[in-house]
């Protein structure tokens, strides 16, 4: 039952963390005394919605709060020490960390030395050696006592709200105040790609209730400037609307920016600063593809690449977004891929891998080529001298080779069931919906419906990226979107395809309050052409 109807009843009590009631009392006391507060976060959307819901709190509350959130250009995620210098000298007794700092030892040393306490309010893997704060909210810490380690930032800092609520409010249900922080915590959440289960299930279902209602006027902007239908709006939308967009105010070098538009009241502020990074998101797109199409010039494509793994540098790229380039790269060679950028005799990157290979396990046999690097297993970020990337390639070519072979990985799709035309409608639709949010950990059931005939076609989306069908028979068509297909029409056209294989997510298309049901396709191919082996899997029928 509280799968199918999380609540924020469900939530954990934040005093399970052992350490909360000493960031609480810490927090109320500055509060109380009118001490001066800053919020320091990282600069990703994780980061910005946890600074905005303790920004938002602790302004209710009467506190004199302010944020810091680094530029992601010219100094790099979490604590650093001219910062802290630039806060104290502001005016600064209180440094609440969001989605940060848990690594940050010696900078936290360093802010107390400036007369700073620190309370740290983070989720990332703990080094073992920990910060000297005032009190350490952390999940993944060993001790920490909290019963679910996989809270987002974002979900760290609701805990943390929800703690003093509790401790101010003895009197009231302190759920009562909790909703109102619970669409940032949401889109944090989602956006992180945090598993959406236990404790985030319940924050992702009633934050994108709450976003629904449009009570955040920075979130209604940006909705309203991407096209979203608010009023039904999910999980998806949230990650390939909203995220990508607020994000982008990070790569291009203004977190602040979409800061200040989560946390606007103002319609007409808000509609100016959504604007704005709608803009960036262009910016973003149009850089990323640039950087993308150098690389791709220079590659054969996937079938023929005998590389297990890419490296790619470059001398000029944003640093801002080759982490996305390197995705993009991982998505269509299904190999590990690492992307560089040159900042003098430097180069900075990201690695993205795919799920047989561990990035991290193999930066950390390089270790000695690098100045640093950290991560995990599929996604890592690192630094090296610039003269050194042909020594890494090849060590990484070697080590990658030894693991995966020369031949491609294959891309594994597994099928929950099959499907017949006869099978969609509105009670199956409405019965996958039970399970929603869908995410990391908790995946939408794929089907896979085979010999379908094509009925229309045609691209959709900017340059015609995503690819649109009615498939089946007339007197039962099905409608179909296939998100990054859209190259597949010309190969439909001039082969003169005329039935396919697909399989995809059943979903209810909402718009303007009228539903119809819709495949959402992750594959398609030429009826027949594919071996699809559903493993385990039964028909419908």
């Amino acid at each position: 039952r509280r799968f199918l109807d999380p609540s924020i009843e469900h939530l954990h009590d934040p005093y399970l963390f052992v350490e909360m009631k000493q960031a609480v009392s810490r927090i109320a006391r500055a509060v109380r005394e009118q001490q001066r507060i800053v919020v320091y976060g990282d600069y990703d959307v994780d980061g910005i919605t946890a600074t905005a819901v303790l920004v938002k709190f602790l302004s209710r509350l009467g506190g004199r709060v302010r944020a810091y959130i680094p530029n992601r250009l010219e100094e790099g995620y979490g604590l650093n020490k001219d910062a802290l210098a630039a806060i104290a000298e502001q005016g600064c007794d209180l440094v609440i960390t969001a989605d940060c700092g848990i690594s940050a030892r010696e900078e936290v040393a360093f802010g107390r030395s400036l007369g700073m306490d620190f309370v740290i309010t983070d989720h990332h893997e703990p080094p073992d050696e920990l910060p000297d704060a005032v009190a350490i909210l952390n999940p993944k810490v060993d001790g920490s006592g909290y019963p679910f380690r996989d809270l987002a930032g974002v979900g760290v800092a609701l805990k943390t709200v929800e703690a003093v609520i509790r401790a101010a409010s003895r009197r009231q249900d302190p759920l009562v105040y909790l909703p109102g922080y619970l669409d940032l915590a949401a889109l944090g959440t989602i956006a992180d790609v945090a598993p959406l289960v236990d404790e985030n299930r319940v924050i992702a279902r009633c934050g994108i209730e709450e976003i629904r209602r449009g009570r955040n006027q920075g979130l209604s902007e940006v909705c309203r400037i991407a096209g979203i239908d608010q009023a039904s709006i999910g999980v998806r939308e949230v990650t390939f609307g909203l995220a990508p967009r607020l994000n982008a105010a990070g790569r291009m070098g203004d977190s602040q920016l979409a800061l200040e538009l989560l946390l606007s009241s103002d319609r007409r502020v808000a509609a100016w600063k959504a604007q704005q990074v709608d803009s960036m998101n262009c910016d973003r797109r149009s850089i990323q593809q640039e950087i993308l199409d150098d690389i791709l010039s220079s590659l054969p494509p996937p079938e023929r690449l005998s590389d297990s793994i890419i490296v790619a540098a470059g001398e000029d790229w944003h640093p801002g977004v080759v982490g996305l380039v390197a995705s993009k790269l991982a998505e269509m060679y299904y190999r590990p891929a690492l992307v560089l950028s040159r900042e003098g005799e430097y180069a900075r990157g990201s690695a993205r891998s795919v799920p047989e290979f561990d990035i991290h396990w193999a930066l950390e046999e390089c270790r000695e080529l690098l100045c640093e690097f950290g991560g995990h297993q599929q996604a890592a970020g690192l630094t090296l001298q610039w003269d050194r990337i042909p020594q890494l390639t090849d060590k990484l070519k070697s080590i990658a080779r030894e693991a995966l072979g020369v031949i491609r990985p294959e891309r594994c799709i597994f099928i929950d069931g099959i499907l017949h035309c006869s099978d969609l409608d509105m009670e199956l639709a409405e019965q996958l919906k039970s399970l929603e949010p869908f995410g990391e950990a908790n995946p939408p059931p794929l089907f896979l419906m085979r010999d379908l005939p094509i009925l229309e076609y045609r691209t959709v989306g900017t340059g015609g990226r995503h690819l649109k069908l009615v498939l089946g028979r007339m007197e039962a068509p099905v409608e179909a979107i296939a998100f990054g297909f859209g190259d597949l029409a010309d190969q439909i056209r001039s082969e003169r395809v005329e039935s396919v294989d697909v399989v995809g997510e059943v979903s209810m298309n909402e718009w303007n309050g009228r539903q119809h049901l819709q495949m959402i396709l992750c594959d398609i191919a030429s009826a027949g052409s594919k071996d699809i082996e559903p493993a385990g899997a039964t028909a419908a029928d």
